[in-house]
């Protein structure tokens, strides 16, 4: 079933029809969630089986309530019959759509009504609006109470990330249709909020639904990319999302310049058509947001956002996309908000973003020139204000100033997404900064350094490895250790400190060892033996030598076997170490 959805057309001889229709038509009965959904779209694809979904229709439509055991199932079941064969439930419009919106919607979340409830029904009327074969039929008089219901959603604080994406999702499907989208376009608000769905906690998954119909869906604008720049809120998610999008800007500007060099097209429907006209759309929406008001005077999260989106555009040394951005940025400061005339932040916006685009491009030393086409804005988001040559000249000279940003106001440079990774440090890495640390507390004392031409030369084919210098290294550490233990002249079992067999000790000694049960001999320490070693700790720690005279000759005595070890080790270790030893 799954595998018959995906096929534009099922052909299935008389024969095999007769047998498909009602194994199909029994697994819709079941009302199991996805297959129902999956069997109904195959269903809808087979020729002479409008009969027996109008038999469906009827039954699941009179078994639809709040409340009910499958109604997720069956909305989606409708939704499917209504996106492919809409002439099926336009005789239940009224009677669905009181059920999708003035009950489901609204109602609070409970036991009645859950989150899956809505999102069903959210998909619903998706599906319902997007099968009507003449759009501007019910643009008018359908349409508007949807958005308005999906408006609702939006501006409920406690909706869920789930319904955000369901709306979010139903948004973008109702701009590939023309008849919606002017609509849509009366309320800029909507298609803000649908930008702001990209700052929760689902927007990787919102973003793959605009990325998809964007590169798919014939009459989705390229408008839809300044969405993506709100999902830099995230900057792990972000990082993410930054191949996929750089494809999608260089297949733009191909397809752009194929038709530039076909002539059909005018110079203000391609300027429309590049990836940067983008900027005048994503000025516009956070314009909105409200961050302006609660992080003044820096704007940081307007600078992220302008930076991430930029980074976009950075690769390859074209100028003319730099020079496209800076004549959108300068032209949002000749015209006006649209919809609402007192809007000055579409200013401050377009300045921090200038900010933002200089910092960005500053090693490349490109100019801000006038681009080869005539820069054009969107007219139902930005309309151009008539001035006479003075009032002109006056607003070009604001233009290329910033009189809207604050005083004291700088770019922080945008940090990398990914968390640098620390270097993991060897043992002799660490030693060799201790050492540091403590010939520079002992430097009155008199330091010890190297010269340089005391050093040993350089092995220049040397390719041992990690684990061959450990090694070196240990059996220098071992070397050492036994020479110290000679030095000391620790006295032995039997012995006393002069070195001479004491037969007082012999006895004492065998006094106190015992064979336990399985015949190990054990011994404890007699009265006399534990003072005594604890008299020979004492010795032992004066003979280390804890002044700092001999605490200085043991570090140097340390920096010059270390540099007799490198000898052995690849140079590019070998140099490192070297330098600390000098230090």
């Amino acid at each position: 079933v799954e595998v018959l959805s995906y096929c534009d057309m099922v052909v299935l001889k008389p024969s095999q029809a007769k047998a498909a229709i009602p194994k199909l038509s029994s697994i819709i009965k079941q009302k199991i969630e996805k297959t129902s959904k999956l069997a109904t779209r195959t269903l809808c694809k087979i020729s002479k089986s409008s009969k027996e979904l109008r038999s469906l229709v009827n039954d699941i439509v009179s078994t639809l309530r709040v409340g009910g055991k499958h109604l997720v199932a069956g909305l989606q079941i409708v939704g499917e019959i209504a996106l492919n064969k809409s002439e099926l439930v336009m005789n239940y419009e009224d009677e669905l759509l009181a059920l999708t919106i003035d009950e489901i919607l609204p109602a609070k979340l409970g036991k009645k009504v859950q989150i899956q409830h809505k999102v069903a029904a959210v998909e619903f009327l998706q599906d319902f609006m997007m099968g009507f074969q003449d759009p501007e039929s019910v643009a008018n008089s359908t349409f508007p109470r949807v958005v308005e219901t999906l408006w609702n959603i939006l501006q409920d604080e406690s909706t869920s990330p789930e319904l955000e994406i369901a709306v979010g999702k139903a948004g973008v499907k109702f701009c590939s249709v023309q008849a919606f989208y002017s609509k849509i376009k009366e309320t800029p608000s909507f298609f803000i909020r649908l930008a702001f769905i990209m700052e929760s906690s689902k927007a990787p998954e919102f973003a793959k639904i605009v990325i998809r119909s964007i590169t798919t869906v014939p009459y989705v604008g390229f408008e839809f990319f300044s969405f993506l720049a709100l999902a830099n809120r995230n900057p792990q998610q972000f990082k993410r999302l930054a191949p996929n999008l750089r494809n999608l800007i260089l297949r733009q500007r191909k397809m752009v310049d194929a038709m530039e060099k076909i002539g059909n097209s005018s110079n203000r429907a391609l300027v429309a058509l590049y990836p940067e006209s983008a900027t005048a759309y994503l000025v516009y929406i956070l314009s909105q947001h409200p961050s302006l008001e609660t992080e003044a005077p820096s704007y940081r999260t307007i600078q992220r956002y302008f930076q991430g989106f930029f980074q976009f555009f950075s690769h390859g040394n074209e100028e003319n996309h730099f020079s496209l951005i800076v004549n959108i940025l300068t032209q949002i400061k000749l015209h006006r908000d649209a919809k609402d005339a007192a809007n000055k932040n579409i200013y401050l916006v377009a300045e921090i973003a200038h900010k933002c685009l200089k910092l960005k491009f500053k090693n490349k030393n490109w100019k801000e020139t006038n681009h080869p086409l005539a820069v054009s804005l969107p007219k139902w988001l930005y309309k151009y204000v008539q001035k006479t040559e003075d009032e002109k000249g006056k607003a070009a000279q604001r233009a290329a100033s910033n009189q809207y940003l604050p005083e004291g106001f700088t770019v922080t440079k945008r940090r990398s997404p990914s968390p640098t990774r620390r270097k993991r440090k060897t043992p002799i890495a660490r030693k060799g900064r201790k050492k540091r640390r403590d010939e520079d507390d002992d430097e009155s004392d008199g330091g010890h350094s190297v010269p340089k031409e005391n050093l040993p030369p350089r092995p220049r084919h040397s390719r041992l490895t990690r684990s061959t210098a450990k090694v070196t290294k240990t059996k220098a550490r071992a070397e050492t250790a036994e020479e110290d233990r000679e030095d000391e002249k620790i006295p032995t079992r039997g012995e006393d400190e002069s070195g001479e067999e004491n037969d007082d000790n012999m006895e004492t000694e065998e006094k106190y060892t015992r064979e336990d049960s399985t015949g190990v001999a054990s011994r404890r320490k007699s009265p006399r033996k534990l003072k005594k070693s604890k008299k020979t700790n004492r010795k032992r720690k004066s003979a280390q030598g804890t002044t700092k005279e001999a605490a200085a000759e043991k570090k140097v005595a340390d920096i010059d076997a270390e540099i007799e070890i490198e000898e052995e080790e690849p140079h590019r270790r070998r140099r490192r170490r070297v330098r600390r030893a000098r230090a």
